[in-house]
């Protein structure tokens, strides 16, 4: 025992490890501290292709886990991460890594930025990638994404919720080559203020989750080329109005603007032109036409009715 907390050549009895066919999961005991996997051997789980540590305080010593070489899930989020290994490039068939609420450098400062990206030839073939609050406070530039050396152009999850992001590079989008692939996309919970026009490479996107930002403007031009969007979600932002262009998104279902305490709806310029307002109605919310497509407006103060004629 050293400070109330097993050691780590006590991993055995500190956790449960479970190895079911082709999953390995390591829980937690309570009390438990176990920064390091190093003594772990794996060396006869060749068949392991899910990984779960999620949790476990683990601080460094991935190198077991790197030896799996059919491995194509592997969650280590919630630890105590600082850096990731580049020996990541070994799982050639990863598809799926979450390394969320991990306090990560990014980009390290030790080696070439996102380096465990960098290095990797297949890392994320058409999967996930999730940086939920790892505090990146800012995006890499657009020299470090080159595809052509990270291999990860068929990325189609990209999260990167709480990381205290305020703006993304003028190239962030137009130069990553996986953003016409890219079906899902979560920037919430950060400090982004303006939706940038390079956003329209992101043809394939159908989820976008922009809530809880500081968002006041949205280029309207730049959704018009997301055909295939069906839930937008900017909740908690401080919008001053919605885009017409949205209501030109056949595919669009679900548009949620709730707490924006500074939207006014229908813009105050058409409250006293009836056929202007019902018009921007039945372009931009096309529940009057289609009868599917939700719209959830709740918390917005200046909102206190809608002209009966458009109702």
């Amino acid at each position: 025992v050293n400070d109330g907390a097993e050691t780590v050549k006590d991993f055995l009895r500190a956790f449960e490890l479970a190895i079911a066919g082709q999953r390995l999961t390591l829980c937690t005991l309570p009390l438990v501290r176990f920064p390091l996997l190093d003594c772990l051997s794996l060396a006869e789980c060749h068949s392991v292709r899910y990984v779960d540590v999620e949790g476990c305080g683990i601080e460094g010593g991935l190198m077991p886990l790197l030896s799996l070489p059919n491995l194509t899930y592997l969650d280590i989020s919630n630890n105590k991460l600082r850096y990731l290994p580049v020996s990541l490039s070994q799982l050639e068939v990863l598809v799926r890594l979450f390394v969320d609420n991990n306090p990560l450098l990014i980009p390290s400062p030790s080696t070439s930025p996102l380096p465990w990206l960098r290095q990797t030839a297949q890392l994320l073939a058409g999967g996930e990638l999730r940086l939920d609050g790892c505090n990146c406070g800012k995006l890499p530039s657009e020299d470090m994404l080159d595809d052509r050396e990270l291999g990860v152009a068929v990325v189609k999850e990209v999260n990167l919720a709480r990381n205290a992001i305020s703006s993304f590079p003028s190239s962030f989008f137009s130069n990553w080559t996986a953003s016409p692939f890219i079906t899902s996309l979560d920037v919430s919970w950060n400090h982004i203020s303006v939706l940038p026009k390079a956003m329209e490479t992101l043809t394939s996107l159908v989820k976008l989750n922009a809530s809880y930002n500081s968002i006041h403007t949205i280029d309207g031009e730049a959704l018009l080329p997301l055909r295939y969007l069906e839930e937008v979600s900017f909740r908690s932002n401080e919008l001053t109005s919605i885009p017409a262009q949205l209501g030109d998104l056949p595919r669009l279902l679900t548009i949620d603007c709730r707490d924006n305490t500074h939207l006014a709806c229908p813009p105050p310029e058409l409250h006293k032109d009836a056929s202007a307002c019902r018009q921007y109605v039945e372009r931009v919310w096309r529940w009057t036409c289609t009868g599917h497509t939700h719209l959830n407006l709740d918390g917005i103060s200046q909102l206190c009715s809608f002209p009966s004629h458009i109702l």
